[in-house]
Parts: C-alpha cells; structure tokens; sequence
C-alpha cells in the first residue's frame, strides 16, 4: 500500500498543480477581464455597445452590440474561404479577423469541425490550422460551406439582414448558419431539449430587428465563477429578446465565445471569454461576423 501511494503522488501533485498553472498563465500572459460594472459606449456612428451586470438567473456579464446598418458605407461581412488541406478556412480569433479586415466590430460565427479543447496546451485548432463549419455558409456572394446539414441561417440580402429556418434568397451576398432560433417574430422559442442546452454556458447570439436595417451582436459570458457563470439556451432566449429584436440566432458558444470592438482605432475584446479554462484567452475558431465601414 506504500509503495503504491507513493507512485500516486507525483500524478496527483500534478492534478493539484495544473489549475494553479493555468491561473498563473492566465493572469501573466491575457489582459485583464473588463470590469464587472456596467458600461454603454458609442464605438461609432450607430454603434453602441452596452455591458450589463445582471444577478438573475445568476450572476452574468451580458454584453450587447447595437448597429444601425442604414448609415452610409456600412457593411457586414462573414470570414472568407480560406481553403486549407481539403478544409474550407483556416481558423483564426475573432481578434485577429477584425484587424485583418479592419471591422469595428465583431463576434464569433458558426459552429465547425475538427475541434478538441480538453487541454491546456495540446488543443484544437490552433491560429491557422484547417476547418470546416456547420451548415450555409457564404461570403462575397460566393457559398463556400459543404456542410449538408439543414441549420438556421442569418443572411445579408439586397443590404438588409434577415434571418430564416433554412436556406438564403438568391442573391444573398453574406451568410452563416447557427442554432437553434432564439426569438421568431418577437416571441421566445420554447425551451430547447438536451443537457447542452439547459446546462449553463458562455453563449453568442445575433438579433434584428423587423425590417433589417438594425443588428444585434449578443456575448455572454460564462464558466467563471463569481465573475459570469453563464446562461442555459432557454434563459439567452429571454435576455436577447430586447425592445426591437425581431428574430434572434444562437451561433458557436463555449470557448469560442468572443465580442471585439474599435475602440480609438484600436481592436479590443470586450467580453471576457475563456478558452482551455483560462479567462481572456481566445480560441481560434472557424468563421466570424463583422462590421465594416467604408468599403
């Protein structure tokens, strides 16, 4: 029985030493989360950006982006493809997407495939390594997506968003695809079945309003205890349903989930998401919804 405590001991010491670790790592190399008060501030013109401390149904930070898309030169664009070893795109954090195509704004998009995020450092995908997303995809006017898979979609139609059960109109000239719907004609969605669902989680959404002239981008986030815990499906079906909001969609949530802003010209994260359990490291991910003006 010694000596078999003692072989243990080495593995359990670096079980207790592994989430010391990563908190240091964390607390060195990431910025800090943005502080739990609230916040509004106008990114631009027509962009307002809003953070909220909520305590129901337990402690959140709930983070909203409202954009006018009638202001001129205003556009939004998905991730184009970016081919890659037989995958559609190479992944890349929301972060680096709005610098790359100078946005104002943006959040992660669709879910995708291959993804393993179980450790610390071995994890998947890295900055540029191959993948694929769920459902429609389109970019530029171009579909791209080889998914079959017959998901929700938000498109950019004719310079408005809309937001449909399945599939865009032709001539679409933006679009990814998420799930499930949140809001339909201004009401909740009833609860959505599994334990994914109701478990609570960082999540991100999108909204409009009637006649698509007005986005929302929604973060919330989670898995950090005391700061933000999180919200189940149901329960961001009720948050996203702000005054305006038409129809709201869930995208990619968990790790993925990151909000950015221009702020003095400069790209900061504005939420806090939390990637192989460290806060305010941000996980490459597959395709991405941004704001441009001027183009």
């Amino acid at each position: 029985m010694t000596i078999l405590n003692v072989s243990k001991r080495p593995v359990l010491t670096a079980l207790v030493a592994l989430p010391v670790l990563a908190a240091l790592i964390g607390w060195f190399s990431w910025p800090s989360r943005p502080e739990a008060v609230d916040d509004e501030r106008i990114l631009a013109e027509g962009i307002t950006y809003t953070r909220r401390v909520l305590t129901e149904p337990r402690r959140l930070m709930f983070h909203t982006i409202e954009i006018d898309l009638t202001v001129a030169g205003r556009s939004i664009m998905v991730t184009p493809p970016s081919p890659k070893e037989g995958h559609e795109l190479s992944a890349a954090t929301v972060r680096d997407f709005a610098k790359t195509h100078n946005a104002q704004v943006a959040i992660n998009g669709s879910f995708f495939e291959p993804f393993e995020g179980s450790s610390l450092f071995n994890y998947y995908p890295q900055d540029g390594d191959p993948v694929n997303v769920y459902g429609l995809t389109i970019s530029n006017g171009e579909p791209y997506s080889t998914d079959s898979k017959v998901l929700p979609v938000f498109c950019v139609h004719e310079g408005k968003a809309l937001i449909t059960r399945r599939g865009c109109p032709k001539g679409t000239q933006e679009a990814l695809a998420g799930r499930p719907l949140l809001v339909w004609e201004g009401r909740s969605l009833p609860a959505t079945r599994g334990a994914a669902a109701n478990r609570p989680s960082p999540r991100t959404a999108v909204g409009i309003n009637k006649d698509g002239t007005r986005l929302w981008m929604f973060a919330v986030d989670g898995r950090q205890e005391g700061y933000s815990n999180g919200v189940t499906l149901p329960e961001l079906a009720g948050l996203v349903r702000v005054p305006g909001v038409h129809t709201a969609l869930n995208l990619d949530g968990g790790g993925s989930t990151t909000m950015v802003g221009r702020v003095s010209d400069k790209v900061e994260v504005l939420n806090s998401p939390i990637h192989t359990r460290i806060p305010m490291r941000e996980r490459p991910v597959a395709n991405h919804l941004g704001v441009v003006d001027g183009l």
